[in-house]
């Protein structure tokens, strides 16, 4: 059909793609076609693997934010090569994560009045993830 020769744009349904998947490039692209020629067109796609929790002083050692206890803020969270600083509510999150085992810990000279547990292993996989990972602090 000589109508559909010439210029388009396509795009990605983003509604087309499962729970936990992002496009990596651009959802939209601009076309030529010409008559009797083959096109494919594809949009590569990324898992989402984030990794987030709140930093806070656990004054009971249960290893669990009761109401009571205060979140940590300013506190240098760690994942591999990666790092953020908590907000004023304690809360940090890590995104686009690489596949691998990584330690999870609070680097000790940012909250040096407090005693840090020894990192925890995260393993991210090849496939989306939401890891929500709470990280308790105690009085020294």
């Amino acid at each position: 059909v000589d109508a559909l020769v010439g210029e388009h744009t396509v795009a990605l349904d983003l509604r087309s793609l499962q729970v936990g998947y992002l496009p990596s490039k651009s959802v939209k692209r601009q076309i030529n076609l010409s008559r009797g020629v083959r096109y494919e067109v594809s949009f590569p796609i990324v898992a989402q693997r984030t990794v987030s929790g709140r930093v806070f002083h656990d004054y009971n050692d249960n290893d669990y934010m009761d109401d009571d206890e205060d979140p940590i803020s300013d506190a240098q969270v760690i994942l591999g090569a990666l790092n953020v600083i908590t907000d004023k509510d304690g809360y940090y999150i890590l995104t686009n994560l690489s596949a691998g085992t990584y330690d999870l810990y609070v680097h000790p000279n940012s909250v040096k009045e407090y005693r840090v547990d020894e990192a925890e292993a995260i393993v991210v996989a090849n496939e989306p993830l939401d890891i929500h990972k709470d990280i308790p602090v105690k009085r020294k």
